[in-house]
């Protein structure tokens, strides 16, 4: 005998006769005639080359190899019922989780906030957010390092999943007083300054800016490279410097610092920002949960 010979609904059987030690008795819990149960009890000795179960006194008796096979048996059935069972409602409420996510630092500063503020509601759920980096994101996917990707990855591979979160544009900020610039941005001005940007922040949007400059003969001169948005705010609210930040987040830092928000003065396809989560947590209930809170926090940005 080979596994291919086991069947699930024989081995149930095993199960109630084992446990009722009678037919008729095993017949009724199993909805099953007598005859049938009489046949699958049959089936059974064939199977396992065993007695299996010996009337006596009205009932049967076990063999030791019916007793030695009853552990076995009901593990299988256990893990069968494990396989085909449906997963738990997850209760964010009360549920505890980590959720680690790749996300740009732009783009972290428009989601922080308004997340912990639906998190409220969860207060056993955490966040992690780590720096975006495209290039080992797949290796981290699959080992388990990181459940979700916040960017832009025109080819993702086919073990994982995507859904768009919202659509951007880039933007440029200068300080409210530069001397240049009064609420407008000529193509010549923007290539002739001096430019600061934020060290982790290249990606394929960037380097479309770098790529638009150079098919229009110039060279766009990063004068200053800093760690953070923070540093970058500093940077320009207090010097002629001007930077390339998505429009969402040009908005917010305009209203919160010295800034004035100008159109970008090259021809550019909107950005599309979209989260990206590996195939063997698609099922999830807590990662399903995530990424629909994902999703509402982000639908109020862009």
């Amino acid at each position: 005998m080979d596994s291919a010979g086991l069947d699930l609904k024989l081995l149930r059987c095993f199960q109630v006769l084992m446990a009722e030690r009678n037919v008729s008795r095993a017949a009724a819990l199993l909805k099953l005639s007598q005859p049938a149960t009489s046949y699958a009890l049959a089936r059974l000795r064939t199977l396992f080359d065993d007695t299996l179960l010996v009337r006596a006194k009205g009932d049967m008796v076990p063999t030791p190899r019916a007793i030695e096979l009853e552990a076995e048996v009901r593990a299988i059935l256990e893990s069968a019922d494990r396989l085909v069972k449906k997963p738990a409602v997850f209760d964010a409420a009360h549920a505890r989780a980590r959720f680690s996510v790749m996300v740009s630092e732009q783009v972290e500063y428009l989601l922080a906030a308004p997340l912990m503020q639906r998190l409220a509601a969860a207060p056993g759920i955490d966040v992690d957010f780590t720096p975006a980096d495209r290039h080992h994101a797949p290796g981290q996917f699959e080992r388990g390092e990181i459940d979700f990707r916040i960017g832009w990855w025109p080819n993702p591979g086919p073990t994982l999943r995507s859904k768009l979160l919202f659509r951007d544009r880039l933007a440029c900020l200068a300080r409210k007083n530069h001397p240049a610039l009064r609420g407008r941005l000529t193509t010549e001005e923007f290539l002739a300054a001096s430019h600061v940007r934020v060290r982790s922040a290249v990606g394929p949007s960037i380097e479309a800016v770098d790529d638009a400059a150079l098919a229009l003969g110039s060279k766009i001169r990063v004068a200053l490279r800093v760690h953070g948005i923070f540093s970058l705010c500093h940077a320009v609210s207090n010097s002629d410097l001007i930077a390339v930040v998505q429009e969402s987040l040009a908005r917010r830092l305009a209203a919160e610092h010295p800034l004035q928000l100008l159109p970008l003065p090259l021809a550019m396809p909107d950005m599309r920002i979209a989260l990206y989560w590996h195939e063997r947590t698609h099922k999830q209930a807590g990662h399903r949960w995530f990424r629909q809170v994902i999703g509402d926090v982000a639908s109020d940005i862009g």
